[in-house]
């Protein structure tokens, strides 16, 4: 008989609990308060104390939303010079679609045109210095094989004087028709 007591209290509780919860959903849901009917009611109909009554017209508000964010194009190009200059003219907007071989900018032309003149003299100056150069080898050249003729003439001239200084050797020497000493 004890187990079913507690079977009944645990049931009853169970029960209670329920309906509690069932109670406030409702209460929450506003149940318990006083409803208007759909459909259109008439203006006036209803006394709203000494407020004064007022029409509504259904009006459509423009939708708009701020936000912070970054904006990121799905197809970006970066523009980059290979040359340094100053941009005189830009002839291009922001998001314009441009065609191959359009100008998009102008750049100042002095600072390029002293850069090619520059280079200009930087070749001549170097053509300058291959014809020194090949002109500075030709000297060495000859002035080498002047050297080696001077020392070929001073060996065969003291060559000549240590045989004009020595007596002949009778068994070498052979006279030639001139009176010189032959070979």
């Amino acid at each position: 008989m004890n187990s079913w007591i507690r079977w009944m209290r645990s049931g009853a509780v169970i029960v209670l609990s329920v309906g509690g919860i069932v109670v406030l959903l409702i209460w929450l849901a506003r149940g318990f308060h006083e409803k208007i009917q759909p459909g259109p009611t008439l203006v006036g109909t209803q006394p709203l104390g000494d407020a004064p009554t007022v029409a509504v017209e259904q009006v459509t508000v423009p939708f708009s939303e701020d936000a912070v964010g970054t904006v990121r194009a799905v197809h970006e190009t970066e523009l980059g010079a290979k040359i340094m200059a100053r941009v005189l003219a830009v002839h291009f907007q922001a998001g314009q679609h441009v065609e191959k071989d359009q100008v998009l900018l102008e750049l100042a032309r002095g600072d390029l045109e002293a850069r090619l003149s520059q280079a200009r003299a930087a070749v001549e100056a170097a053509r300058y210095n291959a014809h020194a150069a090949s002109r500075s080898t030709s000297r060495r050249q000859l002035s080498g094989r002047f050297l080696r003729s001077t020392a070929t003439l001073a060996g065969v001239s003291a060559v000549t004087t240590q045989r004009r200084a020595r007596p002949p050797d009778p068994s070498r020497s052979t006279r030639s028709s001139a009176g010189w000493p032959g070979p």
